[in-house]
Parts: C-alpha cells; structure tokens; sequence
C-alpha cells in the first residue's frame, strides 16, 4: 500500500468516525505515522500500539500522528514506546534483548523519538480525546460502540505484532477472542494472518520504565523463541 492510497483511505475512516459521533465533537486521528515507512516491504515486522485515548482539547480537531511526527514532547511515555519498538524488532529478527543494548543506545531523545516511531502505528481505543487521568468504563464502551470501525482500522493496518498497552482487545470486531492470557503474549490467526500479541503496561506508566522494558523483553525471548 502506498502512501495515497493509505491516506484516502485512513481520511475515510475517519470521515466516518466523526460522522458517527455527531455534533462538535472530533475524533482525534491515529494510525501509521508515516505511511511510507510502515508500509515499506523491509519494516518488519509492522507493530501496532494500541492505547487508551489521546491527551488534548476535545473542542479542537487533534492528530496523534501530527503529534508524534512534529512534536513529540512527551517522553515519559513515548521513550518507552521506542524501548519496547526495539527490543521487539530485535527479538522478532532472531537479535539480542540485552538490556544494556536496547535501553537506552543509541540516547533517546525528541529527534530519535520522532525518527524511531516514524515506522510503526498507534491506534486508541476511545477516538475523542480526554485527559490525563483515563476512565476505562468510557474507554471500554466507546470501544464497543465503535468496534467495527475499529476492526477496519486495523485491517487497514494490517499488522504483524499488536502491543496492548493497558488495554483490552476483546471490544474490537475482529479481535473478540483474543483475551490476556497469563504469559502476557499470544499468537492468534486473525483474518488468515498469524500475528504476535502482547500485554504490556500502559507505556506512561509512573516509575515503570525499567520494569516494563524487563518484561518486553522477557516477553519477546519466550514469543520470539530467543534461547531455545
């Protein structure tokens, strides 16, 4: 897929998502950062964050993507997104997940945040935006309202490895039977795909930087098959 064809497309989408809310109230847009990259034959594999909510105004239309893209001030959680982005990279090539390797070298910051998230996507559960402090009943219900947009976003995706980040999956159209398991990663055939799901920590999660970098990467050696 190219880039225009993935931008007609993801503009559709969202057309109908916001046709779907009704009144002022905007969806704010997710999906690949740069499609050119995400789609590139040689990005394996293609991962897919999937988050709560975006934190902004909900009186303005607001881009995740443009965020991630152009600003990308946030490191408290999106240098944990390019920690975990490294180690499942690595893990998935049959690679390392040395913890001194992947952490933090090459130093992360805004330019190595916007240029390491430039290949992969992120997709929020709840489309309106909302603030710091998430309440997942919302979360979850306007899952399920709009599962099956959901499900084409993520068809449109089409992703190899899926990273829950302190989310459930189960309101998504297509993905009602892929539930936690206890080994924290799963692989499910999913529209005549395998793919690798994980369960990890939300990435802003306070204090947990080096923990939850731990367990990606204890994660990806048992779902990648490091070691055997």
């Amino acid at each position: 897929m190219d880039t225009r064809e993935y931008k007609e497309r993801s503009d559709k989408l969202f057309a109908d998502w916001k046709a779907r809310l009704q009144g002022d109230v905007y969806p704010a847009t997710d999906g690949a950062i740069d499609p050119g990259q995400y789609y590139d034959p040689a990005n394996k594999p293609r991962i897919l964050f999937v988050l709560k909510e975006m934190n902004a105004a909900f009186w303005e239309p607001n881009s995740l993507v443009e965020y991630l893209a152009e600003v990308n001030t946030r490191p408290q959680t999106w240098d944990n997104v390019v920690r975990w982005a490294r180690v499942i990279r690595s893990a998935s090539a049959g690679g390392t997940t040395d913890l001194n390797a992947l952490y933090d070298q090459p130093p992360i910051d805004r330019d190595a945040r916007i240029n390491e998230l430039a290949s992969v996507a992120v997709m929020n559960l709840k489309k309106t935006t909302g603030t710091g402090d998430s309440h997942m009943p919302t979360i979850n219900m306007h899952a399920e309202r709009y599962g099956d947009l959901l499900w084409e976003q993520f068809m449109l995706l089409d992703p190899d490895v899926i990273v829950a980040c302190g989310v459930r999956l189960t309101d998504i159209k297509g993905l009602k039977e892929v539930a936690q398991p206890k080994t924290d990663w799963s692989r499910y055939d999913v529209a005549g795909k395998l793919r690798t799901f994980i369960w990890s920590y939300h990435p802003q999660a306070r204090g947990k930087s080096q923990s939850s970098f731990e367990t990606m990467a204890h994660i990806c050696t048992e779902a990648f098959g490091l070691g055997r």
